[in-house]
C-alpha cells in the first residue's frame, strides 16, 4: 500500500468528528493477512492496513449478522469466525504492534471514477 495523497474531511455544518482520508494505490485482499489472537481480539497487518474483530467463539457469534470470515493465523492455522464483532483502534492499540488509527482509506481509481481525485 502507497499514499497517494491525504486529506480532512471536517464535515462543515455537522457536528461530527473530523475524519482522515488517504488514497492508496492498493489495499490487500482479507486472504492476504495473518492473524495474532490475543484474549479473544484477533488482529492483522499486511503492508500499513490493519483488520481486526473481536470474537471468542460459539455464543459470540452474532456480530456482521452472523457472517463468516475464513482467517490465517500467523501460525498458518485456518480458522473461521462467525460471527466476529467490529473493534477499533484504540481498543486494539493496548494488545498489539504496530499501533494503528481509524481513518477512510480510498484507492486512487475509485477516487478517478467519482471525480474526487485530490492530488
Amino acid at each position: 500500500m502507497r499514499p497517494i495523497s491525504c486529506s480532512v474531511e471536517w464535515y462543515e455544518g455537522y457536528a461530527n468528528d473530523p475524519v482522515l482520508q488517504i488514497v492508496v494505490d492498493r489495499i490487500p485482499n482479507a486472504e492476504e493477512f495473518r492473524y495474532e489472537r490475543k484474549d479473544g481480539l484477533w488482529f492483522a497487518e499486511k503492508d500499513g492496513y490493519v483488520r481486526f474483530f473481536s470474537w471468542n467463539g460459539p455464543g459470540n457469534e452474532e456480530g456482521h449478522c452472523g457472517r463468516c470470515y475464513p482467517i490465517k493465523t500467523i501460525e498458518g492455522e485456518e480458522v473461521t469466525l462467525r460471527g466476529p464483532w467490529s473493534s477499533r483502534s484504540g481498543v486494539m492499540n493496548k494488545y498489539f504492534n504496530p499501533q494503528s488509527l481509524d481513518i477512510l482509506v480510498r484507492l486512487r481509481m475509485m477516487y478517478i471514477l467519482v471525480g474526487a481525485l485530490v492530488m
